[in-house]
């Protein structure tokens, strides 16, 4: 039986458009419904947004605000599901041990503050995603140019492959977006504010046993070269701030426009979550340095030099996401050793920079 939201009951009117006041940030949800939706007992489809938050001065930010407005061909994430994309984006979701919101047909149902609070967090961590997959995009639309420029169609092809990997997470993300936004507003939720390290303290259950095993265990182990001299020579540092800085601009924390962080780790079972999700972020980043080999072949010539030195760049990006996961677990390694071993210990803090794959 459909159960309007109180939105839905205080703004029941034959309205035919909506109107509403809202910022990119925190989404819009003082709203009158369609009449449509009303009569054809569906949840009323809340506005995309309008307008911009005075607070965000920087570009990137004002770009990612704009950018990822939920737009109204795909309120609700319908249009998503009517061409099929939902098992795709399951099956997506699940090599990263996450799961989708519930689809548009789903029975409603109210929402207690944990289920709002996690949809909060899922919708800010989709900017973030969303903006580094769409990164990456740009990054292989070059470098499609330079091959198709130096006659390598079949690199070319090789080369639009790899952006499917990178449009469907981007759609992926949308989608998820979309679908926290509807269930938000039938719940009444006005604000999609997080602070960052509570939209980013870790959720992953545990990692694949394939990133588990006696080998894996040894390789993720830090190494005795692995200091802080180490990966601050490595540029590791200047990386980490460039991430924290793609955090920032695509946060939604309301009370703090400039996304300062705070302890994305702070308890024993984020302790383990934040090793499984570092785990899963430097594979996914070595997946993706061994994916850029071909590139390399394809340019290994005299006349071109330049793309050589942009796949070279390529690979540079990725070996920074590779190190700055080895570097947060180097930091933590102590208090992880005692998780493991169930001693007693409170659980070490820091500021996570998990980044997608360029």
């Amino acid at each position: 039986m459909f159960r309007p939201s109180p939105v839905a009951l205080r703004s029941a009117l034959p309205f035919k458009k909506a109107r509403c006041i809202q910022t990119p940030r925190s989404g819009c949800y003082a709203m009158a419904p369609q009449a449509d939706d009303l009569t054809r007992g569906q949840h009323p489809s809340s506005p995309h947004a309008v307008g911009g938050d005075p607070r965000r001065t920087g570009a990137l930010a004002r770009f990612v605000d704009a950018w990822c407005l939920v737009r109204r061909f795909e309120r609700r994430g319908r249009i998503y599901e009517q061409l099929g994309l939902r098992p795709i984006f399951a099956a997506v979701s699940g090599l990263f041990g996450e799961r989708l919101p519930p689809p548009s047909l789903a029975p409603w149902s109210p929402l207690d503050e944990q289920g709002q609070h996690d949809l909060i967090r899922t919708y800010a961590r989709t900017r973030y995603h969303e903006l580094v997959n769409l990164i990456a995009l740009a990054v292989y639309s070059l470098l499609l140019a330079l091959l198709l420029a130096s006659g390598r169609p079949i690199a070319a092809v090789y080369c639009v492959v790899l952006m499917v990997t990178h449009a469907l997470p981007a759609l992926l993300e949308r989608y998820k977006r979309a679908r926290c936004d509807a269930l938000l507003t039938d719940a009444g939720v006005s604000s999609r504010g997080m602070s960052m390290a509570a939209a980013w303290r870790p959720q992953t259950v545990s990692a694949p046993r394939a990133l588990t095993s006696p080998a894996a265990e040894w390789y993720f182990a830090p190494k005795r070269a692995e200091t802080r001299r180490f990966f601050g020579r490595l540029g590791v540092g200047a990386f980490r701030e460039f991430v924290l800085h793609l955090f920032r601009a695509a946060g939604t924390d309301e009370a703090a426009p400039s996304g300062a962080g705070g302890r994305f780790v702070q308890s024993r079972s984020d302790l383990a979550a934040f090793d499984a999700q570092l785990r899963i972020s430097e594979a996914t980043h070595l997946v993706g340095m061994a994916l850029h080999v071909p590139f390399v072949a394809s340019f290994l010539h005299p006349t071109h030099v330049a793309g050589l030195a942009y796949v070279g760049m390529m690979l540079a990006v990725n070996l920074e996401c590779v190190l700055l996961q080895r570097q947060h677990r180097s930091r933590l390694w102590s208090a992880l050793r005692r998780v493991s071993q169930g001693r007693p210990g409170s659980a070490s803090s820091g500021k996570s920079g998990q980044c997608a794959s360029l």
